[in-house]
């Protein structure tokens, strides 16, 4: 009878353990293989003992007797009743507390990677109590058997040495990355081929060309030359410093113009991936677009999402059931979510680092990058951030309309003295920041600030003022409860917000460039969103109403009004409203409060946006004092969960639910169904707001048509 790793079943296929341990080894290898140019030779020939030895007996409890007796399904079982991985850990561990490959074995399925500390001083340490018992009586048994059915085609070359050294946290996680995709890629036994390589200084061409029709496409105006002016200059600026930001105005082209100049950078350094990082889902779908049109190659077409990649939200699965469902960054291009990249780099999970590999090497685009994180977050995000420049390969961009200097604090400095250059000559950026402050009207820096008691008395102020109108609310029941109202009152609104799939949000984002493009046809209506949609969306509106919010939030979304110079009595209108169908937003908290106090003070009237932002963040560091030393103590520390449980970029636990019946059903007769699919077909969630629905915890969850449309999505049957 021959030893298995896997039963067959579901979309696995039976597998035997000698072919199974190969192929970890081998696409673990592979994985590791692939940073090699990044992280140097000596680093690599040591990372590859390491992850040899955890490749190769990660499985070896498998070996028990009544493991294969489940595994050959003699014995019906959910699980195995020996824990497979403590035999494999006391081989490994020998008489020490704790080694990395040890420790790589012990975190490749939940409960993922511990804190070192806490578990070096337990009575058995990375070990599983309830089956040392089996592990101290038949390791030397398993051991044969293994060596027998791997022979010498594995063992001749295997290294013995194992190695003591203590590792940062991030070898720690890289390495379980290129453990844990191994294992799942093996396991899942089909992964997607990627059919297009990276071709940057092709894409650069097909960018510049982009960029020339687009130029002779559009009027000869200031504005237009301005934004051809910085193209060129990001493009061409020196590509020697591995971290820079560039701080341009809304509507300038920073897309387009930053994508270039990271074509440089990854044509130079030959990197492996460009990752643009947004902060809101909502503005993937339009990057997505431009960047498609824009990098493109004409042999390419029809591969258009293996060239961008588009990941809305975090989609990890540990169910081996669902693992070929889960987002991996393999493309040349991949635009995501601050969530999910930070959280990834924060995670102690197996199947949320599962990617964090292919970050090695790459080029990251952090676009908005002022407003990713809470700010008690930003200083453990920076101290990966330098990390991933220094020691794997990296080269960063971050882009702002509203950039922060937070870089040159005293607490980040003690992070790194690493240098951020400007990618914009001073001339260049004065020119455009000056046109910016003569465009839109807006009581921003009044004390005067609009005060609606009830959401009838809002309307009837909104509803005066003829033309195309946005309304931004800080929270996704303010905007889902406003536009359900306008509705039920005649009004013609649309409404965006993460409360609808992104296949939805495209659609809304589709019939809202459609209605901005007609004017005469759209003359009166409606856009309710959610704080987020002020940040890169290439959208011009005649009227704005926005709620209460952090003054960086407000500055952006002057760029969403009289983007072209269109309107002459444009205007952004600052208010609050005391109705009780409206729920505060905790996260602006103290935001609002020193944006309330800045404006009682005259001598800010004649700063610039960028001062102005400054301002607010010093004071914001000030008065919250949460910038988290300890996050980044805990870090260096290697207390991967402490960590990952205080690293959140939303406060609230989130959930994957699936918003679409057509894929439900896919999935429910066990059809395929590709990871793009899942993205763009669900919807990331609240645990309080799954519970609200009465929706019972499970790998996927789907939303049924008395919980979901496509107006205000998973909110119609709570409002």
């Amino acid at each position: 009878m021959s030893l298995l790793a896997r039963s067959a079943g579901d979309r696995n296929q039976e597998q035997t353990y000698s072919d199974h341990i190969r192929e970890v080894v081998t696409k673990s290898l592979d994985n590791l293989h692939a940073l090699a140019f990044y992280v140097g030779e000596d680093r690599t020939e040591l990372y590859e003992e390491i992850l040899w030895n955890a490749a190769e007996y990660h499985d070896l409890g498998k070996l028990n007797a009544q493991n294969q007796e489940v595994l050959h399904e003699k014995n019906r079982a959910k699980k195995l009743p020996i824990n497979h991985r403590d035999a494999g850990l006391k081989f490994l561990l020998d008489k020490d507390s704790e080694r990395i490959e040890a420790t790589l074995v012990y975190a490749h399925h939940r409960p993922g990677l511990p804190d070192l500390v806490r578990e070096e001083v337990k009575d058995s340490p990375f070990r599983f109590t309830d089956c040392m018992s089996d592990s101290e009586a038949h390791l030397e048994e398993y051991l044969q058997m293994h060596n027998q059915e791997l022979g010498n085609s594995i063992l001749k070359t295997k290294k013995t040495k194992r190695s003591k050294t203590k590792r940062s946290s991030m070898e720690y996680r890289m390495l379980l990355s290129c453990l844990v995709d191994g294992d799942y890629t093996s396991a899942q036994g089909y992964v997607e081929p990627l059919s297009v390589s990276t071709r940057w200084s092709e894409r650069i061409g097909k960018l510049d060309q982009y960029i020339t029709n687009l130029s002779n496409e559009k009027e000869n105006n200031q504005r237009n030359q301005m934004r051809k002016n910085m193209y060129y200059a990001c493009r061409d600026a020196d590509t020697d410093n591995p971290i820079e930001y560039c701080g341009s105005p809304v509507g300038t082209g920073k897309t387009t113009a930053v994508m270039a100049h990271m074509l440089k950078v990854a044509e130079k350094y030959k990197l492996r991936h460009i990752i643009v990082v947004l902060p809101y889902t909502n503005i993937i779908t339009q990057t997505v677009k431009t960047l498609r049109d824009a990098v493109v190659l004409e042999d390419e077409q029809g591969k258009e999402q293996e060239v961008v990649a588009e990941l809305h939200h975090q989609v990890d699965f540990d169910n081996s059931k669902y693992k070929y469902l889960a987002t991996t960054w393999r493309a040349p291009i991949i635009v995501t979510t601050a969530v999910e990249f930070f959280e990834t780099l924060a995670s102690n999970q197996p199947a949320k680092l599962r990617k964090l590999h292919q970050l090695t090497g790459s080029a990251i685009i952090l676009d908005e990058y002022h407003t990713m994180l809470p700010l008690k977050l930003m200083l453990p995000a920076w101290q990966w951030l330098n990390d991933l420049t220094s020691e794997w390969g990296c080269h960063i961009c971050m882009s702002s309309a509203t950039p922060i200097e937070f870089w040159k604090i005293k607490k980040f400095k003690k992070k790194s003295n690493q240098s951020v250059s400007s990618l914009l000559p001073p001339e260049i950026n004065k020119q455009l920041s000056e046109f910016e402050r003569k465009r839109v009207t807006h009581n921003i820096l009044s004390e005067k600030l609009s005060l609606y008691k009830s959401v009838m008395e809002l309307k009837e102020h909104v509803e005066k003022f003829y033309g195309s109108k946005i309304v931004l609310f800080n929270t996704i029941q303010n905007a889902a409860y406003f536009a359900n109202y306008l509705k039920a009152n005649g009004c013609d609104v649309l409404h965006l917000s993460t409360a609808l799939k992104p296949e939805d949000q495209k659609e809304i984002i589709k019939e809202v460039k459609h209605r901005l493009e007609n004017k005469v046809e759209y003359q009166n209506w409606y856009l309710v969103v959610t704080s987020g949609v002020e940040c890169g969306l290439d959208i011009s509106f005649h009227y704005g109403f926005c709620e209460l919010n952090s003054l960086q939030n407000l500055l952006q979304l002057l760029g969403r009004i009289c983007r072209e110079s269109d309107f002459e009595d444009s205007f952004l209108e600052v208010f609050k409203i005391s109705d009780d169908h409206f729920v505060p937003n905790s996260s602006f908290e103290i935001s609002i409060e020193i944006y309330e106090e800045m404006m009682k003070l005259d001598e800010l009237k004649d700063c610039s946006d960028n001062e102005l932002v400054s301002i607010a963040f010093k004071e914001e560091c000030k008065k919250s004092d949460e910038l988290s030393e300890e996050i980044c103590d805990g870090d260096l520390s290697c207390e991967f969960e402490t960590v990952a449980s205080k690293f959140k970029v939303i406060d609230e636990d989130t959930v994957t639910v699936l918003a679409d019946k057509k894929l439900a059903e896919k999935i429910r007769s066990g059809k395929f169904v590709s990871a793009t699919e899942l993205q763009m077909g669900s919807v990331n969630m609240r645990r309080s707001v799954q519970k609200k629905l009465g929706l019972r915890d499970n790998d996927i969850m789907f939303l049924s048509d008395k919980q979901y449309d496509n107006f205000i999505g998973y909110m119609k049957s709570l409002v």
